[in-house]
């Protein structure tokens, strides 16, 4: 087994090979790539791999491969918090601790349309509206 550091075209490649057959996202693989860039510097190595063809070639052929679209993630609705509130225990400070962070992070982060409904026909009497 070779070292880590200094990285070569060779481990990069399969590095970035083995990213794709794992299903991770394009931009993903760059973040991680990235970070390995990150740690060259402080441990004064060159990044001689980064101009190298072979790099550049897996670069494409992943992009080809897996697309750049974004996949966003579902939603945290209401429906899904009381969904999971039957597995806090009330009695352990460490659940309640993180159902109260969870509930500050819906509120805080909440969009206006989670709040406010477009149609008219969706609102019940006493609802917010637009």
């Amino acid at each position: 087994m070779s070292a880590p550091f200094p990285v070569t075209v060779t481990l990069i490649t399969r590095y970035i090979a083995y990213l794709v057959s794992l299903g991770r996202v394009y931009g993903t693989i760059l973040n991680h790539l990235s970070s390995i860039k990150h740690m060259h510097k402080p441990l004064g190595h060159e990044l001689t791999w980064a101009t190298g063809y072979r790099y550049k070639l897996m670069l494409r052929g992943a992009k080809r491969y897996l697309g750049t679209e974004v996949k966003r993630k579902a939603p945290i609705t209401p429906r899904l918090l009381l969904s999971k509130a039957h597995l806090f225990d009330f009695c352990n400070p460490l659940h309640v601790a993180m159902l109260a962070l969870f509930l500050v992070a819906f509120y805080s982060f909440l969009r206006e349309s989670n709040l406010v409904v477009n149609r008219a026909a969706l609102v019940l009497p006493k609802a917010i509206s637009r």
